[in-house]
This record gives structure tokens, sequence and C-alpha cells, in this order.
């Protein structure tokens, strides 16, 4: 279920979250702002992307997600892929055992749901100056 959506942005973000609504709408906000967005499903869907696609410069993921790859272990293996792509991350549960297993790195960018567009925006900026 992925698309490409592209807009006048000079950065590329792949939004990945297994809820559709704050999906599309993550990746409305962020073309809102000037990004171009694709979208994917699952840390899965991701991954193939992240492997097709040459322009994608950060990856704005759920850290909670169903399936073989929630949003840290598929930023480790983006990295594996692409040592330079930058993540943001986002959840509403804090408690999550995934958090317990990994705390995002000191380079990656978290913002908590629900985030209004401007705390979103800064931390997309954050990460791509990171």
């Amino acid at each position: 279920m992925s698309e490409f959506r592209a807009s006048g942005g000079a950065a590329s973000v792949l939004v990945v979250d297994d809820e559709p609504e704050l999906r599309d709408l993550a990746a409305d906000l962020l073309e809102s702002l000037g990004y171009r967005t694709m979208v994917a499903a699952s840390g899965d869907e991701a991954l193939a992307l992240l492997q097709r696609e040459d322009g994608i410069d950060l990856v704005f993921t759920d850290l909670v997600m169903p399936g073989r790859l929630d949003g840290l272990a598929l930023a480790d293996e983006a990295r594996r892929l692409r040592r330079d792509i930058k993540f943001v991350f986002t959840s509403g549960y804090v408690g999550h055992p995934a958090l317990k297993r990994r705390l995002p790195r000191p380079e990656e960018v978290f913002v908590r749901k629900p985030y209004r567009t401007r705390q979103l925006a800064a931390a997309i900026e954050r990460a791509l100056a990171g």
C-alpha cells in the first residue's frame, strides 16, 4: 500500500504507520510543510521501499507496529542499507517494551503522539540537520 506523493520540498520523507488515518495525516502535514512523502503501512513495506528508492532522506515511523519490524527494528535494518538515513520516531505508548529494549539513540529524534504541526516540523528539521 505504498504510494508516492510529490510536493515541492527539498527532502523526501517516508512515513511509516500501521494506522491508515495517522499515516495519511502525517503525510499530509509533511506535504503542507513542503516535503515530498512516501507512505508504508509496516516496517517490512518500508524496508522494501528503502531498498528500491534512493531518494528517501528521512523515515518518520511509529515505534509500535505489528509484524516483524517495529520502528526501532526498522531503523536497525535500514541503517544496514544506508548508514546516513535519518529517523524521527513517534509513539503514544512511551512505556512500551520496544522502548525498554532500545531507546532512540541521541542522533534519533522522538516526537510523542499526539503532536502538533510545529512539533513535527521541528523534529523533522532537527533530524535532517543532525
